[in-house]
């Protein structure tokens, strides 16, 4: 339906089929023994959404992730902790915890008025675990980054790791050949008009001097 509203065709896709359904597991999750099964089924849907939507939006920010972890784990987590505090039902929290003094939201309209105390501490909770997370893994990445650990080589980020780190340089092929001739051709033109741009730069300079 998306792809129909950009492109005007329907077009179906098997990679984000699969990924939508873990997305769907993944909301689930934080809730699993505390909501009804037609509220599960509610919760992975609007998983599959937002795995979409987050898989559009990192390419629309051009951020490279290529098993797709952040739009199946990281979107649809976040809304399966909220999704708690939406759905809890208090016949399942009483089975659980022993009481149900804080449903999820849309059940306590009709236990006495809207009780959203659930919802906001698992929206604290959210905090909490993306301030724990940015603290323990960001110096981490840092260092990885300076050390020059963080990315691959430029020529396995096209022709792929699976020929240098698996199989060895007997599997690349005369088409990943050409692929790399056709990178050092552009990175030589690229470097040429470079130099020429900053010859032009230190003759105007010298000129205005």
């Amino acid at each position: 339906m998306l792809a129909r509203r950009e492109t005007g065709e329907i077009s179906y896709d098997l990679s984000d089929a699969l990924n939508g359904c873990l997305a769907g597991l993944v909301s689930i999750t934080a809730g699993c023994g505390l909501i009804e099964p037609w509220a599960a089924a509610l919760i992975g849907s609007i998983g599959g959404i937002v795995y979409l939507i987050t898989a559009a939006l990192l390419l629309k920010f051009r951020i490279d992730d290529a098993v797709e972890a952040i739009p199946v784990h990281f979107g649809p987590g976040i809304w399966g902790v909220i999704s708690v505090g939406l759905f809890a039902s208090p016949r399942r929290l009483l089975t659980v915890y022993g009481h149900s003094n804080h449903p999820g939201w849309f059940y306590s309209f009709t236990h006495g008025g809207s009780n959203a105390t659930l919802l906001g501490a698992n929206i604290v909770g959210l905090l909490f675990i993306m301030a724990w997370v940015l603290a323990t893994m960001l110096p981490f990445f840092l260092i990885l980054s300076y050390m020059g650990w963080f990315r691959t080589d430029s020529l396995e980020e096209i022709i792929g790791l699976d020929p240098g780190t698996h199989q060895g340089p007997d599997n690349i092929t005369r088409q990943h050949l050409a692929i790399l001739r056709k990178q050092t051709m552009q990175e030589k033109a690229l470097l040429t008009k470079t130099k020429i741009v900053n010859q032009q730069g230190l003759k105007t300079r010298t000129i205005l001097t």
